[in-house]
């Protein structure tokens, strides 16, 4: 099961991504300017520990600052993360460039859990161009159709306007407001539901 459901998502991510990646300026449903490299979407695999490493390590501090799922960024902590992904203890994808370098990483934890967290990470040069957006819908679809699952959740700092505005257009509300990540009580959990 878990096989077919992992080859199922990068069917769906990779022709999505083909797709969104056809878009023009004028005919994209939000507008946006495309103008990004060629890459792919593919589950994480055996090989990704230090792909992983590299890329959590290339990420800016004030993006780290918002997004750091993993406090260990070394290569042995990444490897850790890759063992999980290919358990099926959690569901993990990344976004690759020609040179196979990881430009997106975004997942979701403890997939058997009632209500699965996700999160998306995203290299520096890529934000604000649309593509967390994407990530974020291949995400609900995954969990709706692939997971199945009623409810999926995920954490934002409350500082971080920008996210918490993109998951309450895609259907998430706040369920929780004492959510401690960095400081007491900075984030909010959030939770959409898939009925």
């Amino acid at each position: 099961m878990i096989m077919f459901a992992r080859a199922l998502v990068e069917l769906i991510l990779c022709a999505t991504a083909r797709w969104y990646l056809t878009m023009t300026e004028d005919s994209h449903p939000d507008g946006i300017p495309i103008g990004y490299p060629n890459f792919h979407v593919r589950p994480v695999g055996l090989g990704d520990a230090e792909r992983l490493s590299r890329f959590y390590c290339s990420l800016s501090d004030q993006s780290r600052y918002f997004f750091e799922p993993y406090r260990d960024r070394s290569v042995e902590g990444m490897r850790a993360v890759v063992e999980r992904a290919v358990a099926g203890t959690d569901l993990a994808l990344v976004a690759v460039d020609p040179e196979d370098e990881v430009i997106a990483h975004f997942f979701y934890m403890d997939v058997a859990k009632e209500v699965p967290h996700m999160g998306i990470g995203l290299r520096d040069a890529y934000h604000g161009r649309g593509l967390g957006a994407v990530l974020l819908a291949y995400l609900i679809a995954v969990g709706t159709h692939i997971l199945q699952k009623k409810t999926v959740g995920l954490t934002v700092m409350k500082k971080n306007r920008r996210a918490f505005h993109l998951y309450k257009k895609h259907g998430f509300r706040v369920v929780r407001k004492d959510i401690t990540f960095r400081t007491e009580h900075d984030s909010y959990e959030m939770w959409r539901s898939n009925e």
